[in-house]
């Protein structure tokens, strides 16, 4: 089965460690055949030493925007242009003073104080790469629906609502699992899938088996058909061990 999980309360506990339990058994699990998935709304450098810790055999990230294999090797990429980038942050200047632009290397932000090594402020010239997501605080509901219309592109809110994110369309982390399934040549029946936000959803309700974390949004719950116990309690290992019916 391919096996998708999110990192940030999810696998990862709220001190963002994994524990020795989890990946023994989704190292169980890939050494019996199936197939690994982290599927993040994290930039790839911010994912970077999870990679090696838990070894997958895809990492989806910028919440489906960029998809590499187990070498490294990009298997899918499809930012906002460079153009339609600049487009819509100059709109979103006149509603938030604090955006995030994540592109392949670099991530621009208007917060000075953004501890990041990745990290470049942003001083509103013109001279964004393609973007993966872009990140608006606070945004107006509405002004987000015009822009949505305006440039056809992919969003969602996450982190509470406070969050939101603007991506190519018609990427999100359902569209990053269904690559890999597509590129495995493989069939969305065997699909696993845990989250807890609202990112998360689409991937949850499009997944064989979708599973939401008892730590998850409200709306996130009610609408899941399978909870499995909190991130701090290494919800994704122990449902995956009583499904497959391990010995871990």
């Amino acid at each position: 089965m391919f096996i998708s999980f999110d990192l940030d309360d999810t696998l990862l506990r709220k001190d963002k460690s994994v524990s020795d339990y989890s990946l023994k058994v989704l190292n169980t699990l890939k050494e019996l055949g199936h197939i690994i998935i982290i599927n993040t709304a994290r930039s790839l450098q911010a994912t970077e030493k999870l990679i090696s810790l838990i070894n997958p055999n895809f990492t989806v990230v910028n919440a489906g925007s960029l998809i590499i294999d187990d070498k490294r090797n990009v298997i899918y990429s499809d930012p906002i242009s460079k153009d339609v980038t600049n487009g819509i942050v100059k709109e979103l200047l006149n509603y938030t003073n604090t955006i995030s632009i994540q592109t392949f290397d670099v991530l621009y932000t208007t917060n000075k104080d953004y501890k990041n090594p990745n990290a470049v402020f942003y001083d509103k010239k013109d001279y964004f790469l393609d973007a993966y997501k872009i990140l608006p605080c606070k945004l107006d509901a509405i002004k987000a629906l015009e822009i949505i219309k305006k440039y056809d592109v992919n969003y969602t809110s996450y982190f509470g609502g406070d969050w939101s994110r603007f991506s190519k369309n018609p990427n999100d982390k359902l569209h990053g699992l269904e690559v890999v399934v597509s590129y495995c040549q493989g069939n969305m029946n065997d699909t696993i899938s845990f989250g807890d936000d609202y990112g998360d959803l689409p991937m949850i309700k499009g997944s064989f088996v979708g599973v939401a974390m008892s730590n998850a949004l409200d709306d996130v719950l009610k609408e899941s058909k399978y909870i499995c116990d909190s991130c701090d309690n290494d919800g994704v290992a122990k449902f995956l061990e009583k499904y497959f019916k391990l010995e871990v």
